[in-house]
Order: structure tokens, then sequence, then C-alpha cells
């Protein structure tokens, strides 16, 4: 094909439809579903007062910028607003992976024992006919089983969470389950080159300066007494004043070892620290240098000194393209990465992307430093 490369479209029924007035495509490795909203003008045949183009609820649709296909999935959502001028249409859908996001594991028994994580959840989402894709280490579950009202979405992130994954649709509908930063972008983001808006915000009410995950072992012929008794696993959120002691209690989801509450609370001191800093880019256009989009789950250079960012690595982590009365944009999330990781980050770490003041000794106590000064 060779469609515009700047312009939305989207298929139905073999036919691309264009020139919207209004565009919002959103992907995240936050959500496993893409959605589109396509909003425009349309002065038809008026006999078809209450769809104007004709498309239907529950077809079919594949999104498009340019040649590039984003989202493979169904027009969920359709509204006709009519006056004397003519009739706004809106259209609006989300990804074949809205099965797995809405619906419920309908396995039969719902558990599994002694299979690899991407085995059970290929078999959840095949009942959706969704394809998933593994990319990182596989891992075998001695158990693993969910409640009968569990969302398909909501065990798969109880199984990929602690191994440091992160899920999101592919262009085809499909599930991808990787590794957060997958790749880096060609194009860093600069204030006075491409950036247009910004806004950094630092928060630490969400973080504390350790974490304790307690848990138990099922016992069995093989695990019993002592070493199906209480395990425990703690983290440390080394960024925090040590004259500021902040202890939150995590219940695992399951009866589990303490290796694996370790874990759970590594994860946790890992995210919440990573996601204390909240990072929002605007830039003109939807594709970078090279003409490849701006892409979720890409680590980008961000130079923005005025705001503390000076040649920060930072993780993309949604991408929303629109067009509108401001003209064509890209709005991107962004994080550290390590919000998606399992570890969480050492001190010396800490120092190094700027997140800690150079010479902060452990057990110093007074005010602490940050990309934005003494807070």
């Amino acid at each position: 094909m060779n469609r515009d490369p700047n312009k939305a479209y989207i298929t139905v029924n073999g036919q691309d439809y264009t020139d919207w007035t209004e565009v919002r495509i959103t992907r995240s490795i936050e959500a496993a579903c893409s959605d589109f909203d396509f909003r425009a003008t349309a002065n038809r045949d008026p006999e078809k007062y209450l769809n104007p183009i004709g498309i239907r609820t529950g077809a079919a649709a594949v999104v498009w910028i340019g040649d590039d296909k984003v989202i493979t999935g169904r027009v969920e959502k359709i509204g006709v607003h009519g006056s004397p001028e003519g009739r706004d249409i809106s259209i609006a859908g989300r990804s074949k992976t809205r099965n797995i996001v809405d619906c419920c594991v309908i396995n039969s028994p719902p558990k599994w024992n002694g299979q690899k994580m991407s085995a059970i959840i290929e078999e959840m989402c095949n009942s959706y006919n969704v394809e998933v894709r593994l990319s990182g280490a596989d891992y075998t579950l001695s158990r693993f089983r969910v409640d009968s009202d569990s969302k398909v979405i909501e065990a798969i992130e109880r199984l990929t969470r602690l191994q440091g994954f992160v899920f999101t649709d592919d262009p085809e509908g499909g599930l991808i389950i990787t590794q957060a930063g997958t790749g880096y972008s060609l194009t860093a983001l600069e204030t006075g080159v491409n950036i247009i808006d910004a806004t950094i915000e630092s928060n630490i009410a969400e973080r504390f300066s350790e974490y304790i995950c307690k848990g138990q072992m099922a016992g069995d012929d093989m695990t019993y007494g002592a070493d199906a008794a209480e395990g425990i696993g703690t983290a440390a959120d080394e960024g925090l004043d040590d004259d500021d002691w902040r202890v939150l209690i995590l219940k695992p989801e399951s009866k589990t070892s303490a290796a694996i509450c370790k874990k759970r609370a590594e994860w946790e001191a890992a995210t919440r620290l990573g996601k204390s800093l909240s990072v929002d880019i605007t830039v003109h256009g939807w594709r970078q240098q090279n003409g490849a989009l701006w892409e979720p789950n890409i680590s980008t250079v961000v130079r923005a000194p005025e705001y503390g960012l000076t040649e920060m690595e930072l993780l993309i982590v949604s991408t929303e393209f629109s067009v509108g009365p401001e003209g064509t944009l890209t709005r991107m999330k962004l994080a550290l990465a390590d919000a998606y990781r399992p570890q969480p980050l050492t001190r010396a770490q800490l120092i190094k992307i700027g997140m800690l003041p150079d010479g902060k000794a452990k057990g110093a106590k007074g005010p602490r430093a940050s990309l934005f000064g003494a807070n």
C-alpha cells in the first residue's frame, strides 16, 4: 500500500476510512489492550442517518498509521450527532486482546500442576483466540490455580510480574510477554528541539523504607513442618531518609515460600521507586527522525536540563497518537525502566541516575536532595 505516512486509517470490510478530524490511538505496556477513537464530520447519504459511513459495532477493524499496522481489533462504539450542517460521527474500539482483559478464565478446572508459565497463559488465551508470544526466559510452576471469577489478565499478571515481565498487545492483536526496554529510539527527546510540552513529577508518597512479605508454603508429602512454616522476604528502598522510616507489610496472593516472598518484596520496592518519577512529554508528529513510529517499551534519552533531566535514559511506557485542534501530536508517558523490573535500585544506582545526591552515605540524616533540589 502507499498510504500517507502521517495519516491514520481504519480498515473495515476491506475499505480504508481516513481524513478524520480527530484521532486518538493509545498503546501502553501498562495495558494489554490498545484502543482507538476516530471522529469526523460525515456529509453522506441522508438515508443512513444512524450510521453515515455504514460501519457497524462489532465489526473487525485494523488501524494503520500510514502503512504501519498498529491495532487489530473490533469496533465497540459508534456515536452520531446530527445537525443542519451535517453529522459528526465517532468510532471507537480496542485490540483483539480486549477479550482477555474483560473475560474470565474458562479452563476447567482452572488449575495446573508442573507446567510452564507460557503453556498456562497460552491455554487461557486460546479460549479467546488470542495468540501469545513470549520473549524471555520461561519457568515451570509446581502448581497454579485461579478463582472461577478471575479475569484472564489478572491471572497473567500473577504469573508474570515477579519475573520482571511486562505485557502488551502487538499490531496483529496478539499478546506479547517480554522484558521492559526491548530497544532504543534513534531520536532523543530534547527541549528546544522536539519537546513542545513536558510535565515532570517526583512523588515519594507511595514509597516505603522497608517492604516485608509474609507467606506460608502449602505442605505436602515432600514439604512439611518447618519447611512449610511462615516464610518472610524483605526489600529496602535505599533512596529514602533513615530518619523517616516507613514499613509496608505485603500478603502474597497464595501460599508460597520465603524465596518467593523475597521476590515479591523486591518487586514492590522496585515498582514503587521507579514509578515515583513520572515524566510526560509531547512532541509534534508521530515518527522519529528515521521514520519509525514512537513505540512503547523502548528506551530513549531525555535532554531537558531545565527540568533536572540531563542525558537521562527513560523507558517509554505509553504513546498516544492524536490529531486535533493542536495538530498531529505524540504524547508519551515515560518512567525509569526499573519500575518494571524485579530488583530495586541500589544506593549507587540511585546516585548514578540523579535520584540521590552524590555523597549521601548510609545512615545520613537531614534533607534529601532530588532531581528538583532539596525536599
